[in-house]
């Protein structure tokens, strides 16, 4: 024959349970944290690797590294900006001012802040001043 256990008890297993087991177990996985385009160049078995600082890096270069513009010069439908990588176009950075570049297809503009101000903004997140 078991014995039951009163339920004050189990209510108070259970608490400490809760509050003794890790953070991570409750918080949102850091697949979840990153970028939805930022999640088209990492797996999630890549993503459980990544500190919190390198996932805010990394949202950073996906999605506030650049802005777009609307080029009102030519009468045509906006860019998705959503399904605009900016990974294509990171290479054309320039070292120290905004490059402008032409989207095909669309005729809006990537403006791609400069490499010097990456490295700061990414700088900033590392030393948690973001």
């Amino acid at each position: 024959m078991t014995k039951k256990l009163p339920f004050s008890t189990v209510f108070i297993l259970v608490l400490f349970l809760l509050i003794a087991l890790p953070k991570q177990t409750f918080s949102q996985s850091n697949w979840d944290k990153l970028v939805p385009m930022a999640q088209k160049h990492y797996t999630p078995e890549q993503a459980r690797e990544l500190s919190e600082v390198k996932i805010k890096q990394i949202n950073f270069l996906y999605a506030k590294s650049f802005y777009f513009e609307r080029n009102d010069k030519l009468i045509s439908k906006p860019c998705n900006t959503s399904t605009v990588d900016v990974e294509k176009y990171d290479r054309l950075r320039y070292q120290d001012k905004i490059r402008k570049i032409e989207i095909s297809g669309c005729n809006d503009f990537i403006v791609l802040i400069s490499l010097n101000d990456v490295k700061i903004a990414l700088s900033k997140i590392e030393e948690n001043k973001e």
